[in-house]
């Protein structure tokens, strides 16, 4: 398995170093990268949601204490930014881990846990806009300064591409570890029967809030980075929750491939749709319920099936 799990990362590895390669315009180059830090975040959420279901509506809150606390540190500290990024995806790791805690010892179900995580979406945009002379409020905080010095003569688009790439194949290594360790058995347990996983012995809580740690450590690491591949960051760019959301849940939750899968597809979908406004929003929101009524089990598993059912239409048509 561990074998098998090496190959498919550089085989993914291998995709993502070619792309750029076969595109040369600015604007595909920046989906391009949007493509990757939505992959990101999609597997971010999938070890929160996906394998422990947990159901965080404040993923957008996640990233953007990252981002915010990435961009402000340095500026009023005077150290560098690469310095504060990890501090930043450690403070959203604590947020996420809390909130984990305290549902999971209070047992909330997943619609109040959803209530709760909703509000701190609320909380932590009036906050931002409350700090106005810090954050710059609703019309954003401009960043001045890059994670590190771009030569000219080197593609900005290009170099943040290969450095969100090195952050998803780590994402992808942690994610491979986890799922195959016993921290993967009890996640699995976790989603199957909770009441079981502890009476067998599995501290339900404690792997939860594990998810969560390292599930929003993430969010935070790569809106940290992103913020500073932006130069620009307000609340409004944090509202992205039902995106990442319908991603994971097309793609399939509980898989590797399933984030990757649903971002592709569904960035490309975001950036035709972006010329609709609003309506974006909408049409994201309708995509989530039909896709949690009809289509719960992702891409991915639909996929498996298919040498089934091909089989099974062989069989019947040489039947008859």
């Amino acid at each position: 398995m561990r074998k098998v799990n090496v190959i498919q990362n550089l085989i993914i590895f291998t995709a993502y170093i070619i792309l750029p390669l076969l595109l040369n315009n600015p604007y595909q180059l920046r989906v391009l990268n949007l493509l990757v830090i939505f992959t990101l975040f999609t597997i971010s959420s999938n070890i929160i949601f996906g394998h422990t279901r947990q159901l965080f509506l404040c993923h957008g809150a996640l990233i953007g204490v990252g981002a915010y606390t990435s961009a402000l540190l340095p500026k009023s500290l005077a150290i560098p930014p690469w310095v504060v990024i990890p501090l930043g995806a450690l403070f959203s790791a604590c947020i996420g881990s809390s909130i984990s805690a305290i549902s999971s010892i209070r047992r909330l179900s997943i619609v109040l846990m959803a209530v709760l995580t909703l509000s701190l979406q609320i909380i932590f945009g009036e906050v931002i806009v409350g700090f106005r002379e810090i954050t710059g409020g609703d019309e954003g905080l401009v960043l001045r300064h890059d994670i590190i010095q771009v030569p000219s003569a080197i593609n900005r688009e290009i170099l943040y591409y290969y450095l969100f790439v090195l952050l998803l194949l780590v994402s992808i290594i942690i994610y491979n570890r986890i799922v195959n360790s016993h921290i993967g058995v009890a996640f699995k347990c976790i989603v199957e029967d909770e009441i079981a996983a502890s009476s067998v012995g599995v501290n339900v809580v404690k792997y939860k809030i594990l998810s969560a740690f390292i599930g929003s450590f993430l969010l935070g690491l790569t809106g940290g980075v992103y913020a500073y591949y932006n130069l620009y960051i307000s609340p409004s760019l944090f509202n992205l929750d039902l995106y990442i959301l319908v991603m994971l849940v097309f793609g399939g939750m509980g898989t590797l491939a399933g984030p990757l899968l649903g971002a592709g597809v569904f960035t490309l979908v975001f950036e035709l749709l972006r010329p609709m406004g609003p309506m974006t929003t909408l049409i994201f929101g309708v995509l989530l319920i039909i896709l949690f009524l009809y289509f719960r089990e992702g891409l991915v598993a639909w996929l498996r099936r298919l040498p089934t059912l091909h089989r099974s239409i062989s069989g019947r048509t040489l039947a008859k």
